[in-house]
């Protein structure tokens, strides 16, 4: 049976191919490439398919690439790196990601996706993947730590996607509590933590992010909540989803070896910079109820201080929604 993603490679190149050269080419039939098309099609790519012509992508598109990844990693991420595998198209690369920790992979090991058809949002909302539009990228990491204390690495990990992007040139990147990153008020990335188990002792999370770089509207118009993309936000275009996601992997390895030699040693001052609420009047959603009052920040274990009707309260992560008060 035809794999529909091996066609991208030869469809990404600008020019059409005939029906009858590709089933030639992968030893199929002509209504087996039709319906690898089809496929391509529900995965958000748009082919242009002319009679008498054949089949190209509208588009180009940027396919990861393990090597060229690995070229953009500095020094001591290709060191930390246990393993990079890049799957066409997955249900969650969380959950992917986490079956391997059960079986015991490495810490350091990353799984990204060209699309996700089950991705996982924060509150159990789904994360809108296309197929090859985005970035879906887990990462394993294993600490000494209690599953308590990993609580405030979210925060960390926030800070590190947003840096990310940073380098990228975007400018006015922010983060929400916990994790979600912003672009004028609006989300561009997001961040799930789950806990993997423990092996030997330690303390498995996996690390789940996706970014929109991307994003076509008709996938788009699926997000429940204001979005944008990278395409929108940077100067100069859509960047590299290859150099993206070595950022990204770099960012992240090096915010969870700060942490298991630090903990979260300066993490209230590190947030201030990128921190897009501080001062503001917010509404916290947790558990059906609604408080309002002004956001100050993180205290040194990562959790939200808010100041309402005149007392400073703190609030663990967990099932909350913060939002600018109208």
């Amino acid at each position: 049976m035809l794999d529909p993603y091996a066609l991208v490679a030869n469809l990404a190149d600008g020019r059409f191919h005939s029906g009858t050269q590709l089933a030639a080419q992968y030893g199929v039939s002509r209504m087996s490439i039709c319906k690898a098309v089809k496929t391509l099609c529900a995965s958000g790519l748009e082919v242009d398919a002319v009679r008498g012509q054949g089949y190209r992508l509208r588009a180009s598109v940027e396919l990861l690439d393990s090597k060229v990844i690995r070229q953009h990693l500095t020094a001591s991420g290709r060191r930390q790196l246990a393993a990079l595998d890049i799957l066409p198209a997955v249900d969650s690369t969380n959950t992917w990601l986490s079956q391997q920790a059960r079986q015991g992979a490495a810490s350091g090991s990353v799984c990204l996706a060209e699309s996700q058809s089950a991705g996982k949002g924060r509150r159990g909302r789904q994360w809108v993947s296309p197929f090859a539009a985005n970035l879906y990228l887990s990462l394993l990491w294993r600490f000494e730590r209690s599953g308590i204390e990993i609580g405030g690495l979210g925060p960390m990990i926030g800070i590190a996607v947003a840096e990310a992007i940073g380098a990228l040139g975007v400018e006015g990147v922010a983060v929400k509590w916990p994790n979600d990153i912003t672009w004028q008020k609006r989300k561009i990335a997001g961040v799930l933590l789950e806990l993997a188990g423990e092996l030997g002792g330690l303390c498995s999370v996996v690390i789940g992010v996706g970014i929109n770089i991307d994003m076509p509207d008709t996938h788009g118009d699926a997000i429940d909540q204001p979005w944008v993309d990278l395409r929108q936000a940077m100067p100069g275009g859509t960047p590299s989803r290859n150099r993206l996601a070595a950022l990204v992997v770099d960012r992240i390895i090096h915010a969870c070896m700060q942490f298991s030699r630090q903990g979260l040693e300066d993490l209230p001052q590190r947030w201030r910079k990128y921190d897009g609420y501080h001062g503001m009047q917010v509404e916290l959603h947790q558990e059906g109820v609604i408080q309002q009052g002004t956001s100050l920040g993180i205290d040194d274990m990562g959790r939200l201080i808010m100041e309402i009707n005149g007392d400073k309260r703190v609030f663990a992560s967990g099932d909350v929604s913060l939002r600018q008060a109208t």
